[in-house]
């Protein structure tokens, strides 16, 4: 998955990366514009570097950028990750099926956003209506008998992809 160097950062927060990733991520972030001190520092170390240093011009380059805020914690980092996949899957730029399994599989498992939930997987941040159809083309997927007598279980994974479409197209996280 081709990510920004804000979604590298969070990417990173969320997996907990390795810190010998920093230098690689502030490189694109000075790639793409971004340039303070702590991080043309972090872009040149060595990817052996000890991890405290590493850390500490993370910390510092996340601060003189400003985003401290935009990125605390898992949660936030999390859901920076997902606006920007839906927004990709939105454009097409992303199968939607593919996009939905690293936001369910690669992003949120990895955090505590399901103690959220009050009655259905990922209400707590609106993701119910899309984890329930990207749940359902998933059986329809796997099953090995027709859901429907009129339809092809090709069929309904269309018509459920449309759906995961629109339901994606109205979450506001």
């Amino acid at each position: 998955m081709e990510f920004n160097f804000l979604e590298h950062l969070a990417f990173h927060i969320v997996r907990n990366g390795q810190y010998s990733d920093l230098p690689d991520i502030a490189v694109i972030g000075l790639r793409e514009g971004y340039d303070t001190p702590a991080l043309v520092i972090l872009a040149g170390l060595d990817k052996n570097e000890s991890s405290f240093v590493m850390n500490d011009y993370f910390e510092k380059a996340i601060q003189e950028l400003e985003l401290a805020e935009v990125l605390s914690g898992k949660k936030r980092a999390a859901l920076l990750l997902v606006r920007g996949l839906r927004n990709r899957i939105l454009k097409r730029e992303i199968d939607v099926c593919d996009g939905c399994y690293f936001i369910f599989h690669k992003i949120l498992s990895f955090t505590d956003i399901r103690i959220l939930d009050q009655k259905f997987t990922y209400d707590g941040i609106g993701l119910a209506e899309v984890y329930g159809i990207y749940d359902t083309i998933g059986e329809l997927k796997n099953s090995s008998m027709n859901w429907s007598e009129n339809k092809t279980n090709e069929q309904l994974m269309e018509e459920e992809e449309e759906r995961l479409m629109a339901a994606l197209s109205g979450w506001n996280g």
